[in-house]
């Protein structure tokens, strides 16, 4: 089974990246490097460099990439105290990479998504651990840019018949 990973080059997305590949599955990782590292990119994955906000570089990935089955997005920005001086790039980042990235999955019937969001879509915290019973209150706009984008998974699921999971 062929999975994309976004941030791929980041930490957590080359570590998952490495899990799978262990696994038997085959990795295609987007990123546009601009926090992470190639060199942190598995060798036996395939590697483009792209930033998905651009729709032609990702669609031209899916068109080269057949028989992708599932997405697995860590591609964000994740700065907490950077998010509140520059709130209007978190979103687009944060939020229009996801729209652009769904509408992709939709084209190339993709219905598998793996979103990593952040407890900070809690604000704070209530109880001691945080569940996701919790209520969704974020304080920054990292919390509301990541929120932003689990309402935007959750209506494509629905719209689309998707499976997804935050």
């Amino acid at each position: 089974m062929k999975i994309l990973v976004t941030g791929g080059a980041g930490y957590i997305g080359s570590h998952t990246t490495y899990e799978l590949i262990d696994k038997g599955y085959e990795v295609v990782v987007v990123d546009n490097l601009s926090k992470g590292f190639k060199s942190n990119v598995h060798p036996a994955a395939t590697f483009y460099e792209v930033d998905l906000r651009d729709e032609k570089s990702l669609e031209n990935v899916f068109e080269k990439e057949k028989n992708i089955k599932a997405v697995m997005h860590f591609a964000g920005s994740i700065v907490v105290p950077e998010s509140v001086f520059k709130p209007l790039e978190y979103f687009n980042n944060n939020v229009y990479s996801v729209e652009v990235l769904l509408k992709t999955m939709n084209k190339f019937n993709v219905k598998t998504f793996v979103f990593s969001s952040t407890a900070a879509v809690y604000g704070e915290p209530k109880t001691n651990p945080i569940t996701e019973n919790d209520e969704l209150k974020p304080i920054n706009p990292y919390g509301d840019s990541k929120l932003s984008a689990e309402l935007l998974i959750k209506g494509w699921a629905k719209a689309h018949k998707a499976n997804y999971v935050i």
